[in-house]
């Protein structure tokens, strides 16, 4: 009887220990989401801040504007080889340093409609002058 006594308890202390290995790795499983997620919302707060710097010149502007908007790019292009924007204006399009051609076609007395296009992944790919 001793024998089947000491059985047991030995049986539920390792039923026990199951239990908490279980819910160790349900929590650190539910951690691990979360910070999957917190990452993800960081890149989409990263590619919204990225856009933005586009974004707010949509519409109608003035030439002076433009010529900012185009040194931003040229910015951009200068530091980001993996991220190059592309300026259309006249029917042409400028790549890379090229859009440092677009500022002298520009009369900063004059008003131009500004649009913009993504890439596959939602980042500003190409700006569009008109």
């Amino acid at each position: 009887m001793e024998n089947a006594s000491k059985a047991l308890i030995i049986a539920g202390a390792i039923l026990i220990s199951i239990i908490l290995i279980s819910i160790g790795i349900m929590v650190i499983q539910s951690g691990q989401q979360l910070v999957s997620e917190a990452e993800q919302s960081m890149d989409e707060q990263t590619l919204l801040a990225y856009n933005t710097k586009y974004t707010n010149y949509i519409g109608k502007q003035r030439g002076s504007t433009i010529r900012t908007l185009v040194q931003q790019v040229q910015s951009n292009n200068a530091s980001n080889a993996d991220l190059l924007i592309s300026v259309e204006y006249g029917g042409q399009t400028y790549t890379n340093q090229e859009v440092t051609n677009v500022i002298s076609l520009i009369n900063s007395s004059s008003t131009y409609e500004v649009s913009v296009e993504y890439s596959p992944a939602g980042r500003v790919n190409q700006i569009k002058i008109q």
